[in-house]
């Protein structure tokens, strides 16, 4: 693979919980980014209701995509939609290398696939990792 010429500050946004179009979320991506990269991995060996998208997801997971691009793009960001078949980590980590990313967004999550997630983002990417924490919805 050919690693890309950098510009100035890039940004990883992989697409893991569904949460990434959450307003709270998206105020925490810097002003100062000037490339973001949405990721949108379909990885087939997580069962629904982990994180990433199952094949059967496809359809919502391109709809969230795009409503993030649309996002961005008004804010004059360059914005790239990547959608990659395969393992969630590695995708994210070959991303991260080929990319040059500069920093990693996460939507926080409570459970052991996610920490294990970050952990092997911090160790192998070469991103600083940022995890953005979203209010627990209110039950009725």
């Amino acid at each position: 693979m050919v690693k890309e010429e950098k510009t100035g500050m890039r940004i990883l946004i992989p697409i893991l919980s569904k949460q990434e179009s959450n307003a709270e979320f998206l105020e925490k991506i810097p002003n100062a980014a000037e490339e973001i990269f949405l990721l949108l991995v379909i990885d087939k060996g997580f069962m629904h209701g982990q994180f990433g998208f199952a094949a059967s997801d496809i359809a919502a997971g391109n709809v969230l995509m795009q409503m993030l691009r649309k996002y961005f793009v008004k804010r004059r960001k360059k914005c790239f939609d990547i959608e990659e078949w395969g393992a969630t980590e590695n995708k994210i980590i070959q991303m991260a290398q080929l990319k040059l990313i500069d920093k990693i967004f996460l939507v926080k999550q409570n459970n052991l696939f996610y920490d294990e997630l970050v952990e092997q983002l911090r160790e192998k990417s070469g991103s600083e990792i940022v995890e953005i924490g979203l209010p627990k919805p209110l039950k009725k």
